[in-house]
Parts: structure tokens; C-alpha cells; sequence
């Protein structure tokens, strides 16, 4: 068994996904597929972070931009009879990061613990892209695992942030 580690540049555009995508597709031995947050997300993430608990109300548009580069990827590579479940999936990821971003603006606090856990959104949204971009794989994200033939499955409870 091989672990395929792919960072930010390697899912930062529909290029580079779909270059992904042949490179796993090509392996001839059972892979597990490592994802990183699309190219520029996590820094995107921490900065939107900031400006909510600033009471920056900017983060807003900051996380409907993020959203709408999600779905466009979802476009780019996902082909259509796919693209509904996955832009599911990374609705409701982003649903929670609003809230959660809308806590903080309330709050004015940003504590090392939540912006762990903003940043891990990153790597939980390529994820669900990967896993509907490619059939029959282990894919492991940082807070995401989908294991053939099991169903994607949510272990962000069994990451320690601490």
C-alpha cells in the first residue's frame, strides 16, 4: 500500500486536481490519498478568522468567496452526475464555518483551539472533492476519511486540538 501526499499547489486548480487525479489513477497497488486544502485556503481561513472577532463584518464576503471557489472546482472536475452530493457536503461544511465565524464576530475571541479547527475546514472540504472526483480510493483529509467500502465518514471527534 501506497500514502499519496498532495499539498495545497496539487489541489489549487482544475489542472492540478485532474493531474491528481491521473497520478492516483495510474497507481497499480491499493493508495491512500492525503489532501491538503486547496492552494491559498488555510490563509484565507486564518484571515477570515481575524476579521470576525475584530467584529469585522468583511468575513462574510470572505466566506461566500471561499464557498463560491469550492463550487467552482466542484464544476471544473466533478462530473455531473456527482456534483449534487459533493456540493452537499461542502454546503454544509461551510454552513458550520459560519456559524462558527459568527460566533467569533459575536464573541470578539479567537483562541488557538478554534482556529485549529477553522483551519481543518480547509483540508475537510478538498476532501469531500477528492472523494467524489475519484472512485475506490482511501482518502484521508485532516479531519475526513472516506474508506472503500465504507461511506465518507466524519473523524474530526478522534482528532486531539490540544
Amino acid at each position: 500500500m501506497k500514502v499519496l501526499k498532495f499539498g495545497g499547489s496539487s489541489v489549487g486548480s482544475k489542472e492540478s486536481i485532474l493531474n491528481l487525479k491521473g497520478i492516483v489513477e495510474s497507481q497499480s497497488d491499493d493508495v491512500i490519498v492525503v489532501v491538503s486544502a486547496l492552494g491559498g485556503i488555510t490563509d484565507r481561513l486564518i484571515n477570515t478568522a481575524k476579521l470576525a472577532a475584530k467584529g469585522d463584518k468583511q468575513y462574510e464576503e470572505e466566506l461566500s468567496l471561499m464557498l463560491k471557489r469550492h463550487e467552482q472546482m466542484i464544476r471544473d472536475v466533478i462530473e455531473v452526475k456527482r456534483r449534487r452530493r459533493a456540493n452537499k457536503h461542502v454546503r454544509q461544511l461551510f454552513d458550520e464555518l459560519s456559524d462558527i465565524m459568527h460566533g467569533l464576530f459575536l464573541l470578539h475571541d479567537l483562541s488557538e483551539k478554534t482556529l485549529d479547527t477553522i483551519m481543518s475546514y480547509g483540508e475537510r472540504l478538498s476532501t469531500q472533492i477528492v472523494v467524489e472526483l475519484i472512485d475506490d480510493i482511501k482518502l484521508f483529509g485532516a479531519a475526513a476519511i472516506a474508506l472503500v467500502p465504507l461511506p465518507l465518514a466524519d473523524v474530526a471527534p478522534l482528532i486531539a486540538n490540544e
